[in-house]
């Protein structure tokens, strides 16, 4: 805000135009409470206004800021900044949440949550071709998102089969309940899922809630072409 009796030539004043900055050319008194103020704006147009009291609230001096600022609080920006760092950790240590956490997990346990590469499961197999395995969907959720090694896993080895243990996993391994995230994931590779093989859900529940979380699960499969689930308790 900037009063009448301020507003001298040479100045640059936010508000005599809806979007530009106005430099004034000169000022004319008219009577008492009311001015008119000649300018131009940023094109070159000469323009004039008659400015009374009511005016100067939408009237100010405009500034010269920076781009950017350099006022802001440090610890909060450090305690970004290390956030990020560590968001971005598992680019240089693949297992970074291991190595930095309170528990010392069994290989197997590792294994479970970084998983193995289809690539690498195929040199198993060649090795031993009548091995099977437990495909735990939720854990393949957990280290990729994307679903897409998931789908090679089941488009190479959906006959080695044996067993799909599904929940949500969350980003601390604990597996939870199934939910929209989960489930929306699961249905990108439902149809490559053999309906003759069990599927195990391994959502912590209360008795009451048990139907519950299978009419969840069976949400996974309801896209999925001919799959037709049996209940089991």
């Amino acid at each position: 805000m900037i009063r009448l009796e301020e507003i001298q030539r040479g100045l640059t004043l936010v508000g005599l135009e809806p979007t530009a900055l106005c430099s004034v050319i000169t000022v004319v008194p008219i009577a008492e409470g009311t001015i008119q103020v000649i300018y131009k704006t940023p094109d070159g147009t000469i323009k004039d206004r008659i400015l009374n009291r009511a005016d100067e609230s939408s009237l100010s001096v405009a500034t010269t800021e920076r781009p950017w600022s350099f006022d802001g609080e440090g610890d909060a920006f450090k305690l970004a900044v290390e956030a990020k760092r560590i968001d971005l950790a598992f680019l240089f240590d693949p297992m970074m949440a291991v190595h930095t956490s309170n528990v010392d997990p069994l290989p197997h346990q590792i294994t479970a949550v970084y998983g193995r590469t289809a690539a690498q499961l195929q040199t198993i197999f060649d090795k031993l071709p009548e091995a099977t395995f437990c495909f735990d969907i939720g854990h393949a959720r957990q280290v990729d998102p994307t679903m897409q090694e998931a789908e090679s896993f089941l488009r190479l080895f959906q006959d080695r089969i044996r067993q799909v243990h599904m929940s949500y996993v969350n980003s601390q391994s604990r597996h939870e309940r199934l939910n929209f995230e989960s489930i929306q994931a699961f249905q990108r590779v439902a149809h490559r899922l053999n309906p003759s093989v069990p599927v195990i859900l391994e959502t912590p529940v209360q008795s009451g809630e048990i139907d519950d979380e299978i009419s969840a699960a069976e949400q996974v499969f309801a896209f999925a072409a001919g799959f037709v689930r049996e209940r089991k308790s």
